[in-house]
C-alpha cells in the first residue's frame, strides 16, 4: 500500500496528469487545480461544520 508520503505523491501525479489530459480536451479544469493548491499548500482547505454543530435535529432552542 505505501507509506501516507507515498500515497499523496501518487495522488498529486495523477491529479498533474488529469490535469494535463483535461486541459488538452478543453474541458473546466478549475476545480482540479484547486485540490492541487490544497495538497501542495498554497491554499487552506475551508473548515466546515460537523457533528452536532451541523446536524441540530435534537435541539429545540438553538441559541447561536
Amino acid at each position: 500500500m505505501g507509506s501516507k508520503i507515498q500515497r499523496k505523491n501518487k495522488y498529486i501525479t495523477k491529479l498533474s496528469a488529469k490535469i494535463r489530459k483535461f486541459k488538452k480536451k478543453g474541458k473546466c479544469i478549475e476545480g482540479l487545480e484547486k485540490e492541487l493548491s490544497y495538497l501542495n499548500g498554497d491554499l487552506d482547505r475551508p473548515s466546515f461544520k460537523t457533528g452536532s454543530d451541523a446536524d441540530n435535529r435534537g435541539r429545540k432552542n438553538r441559541s447561536s
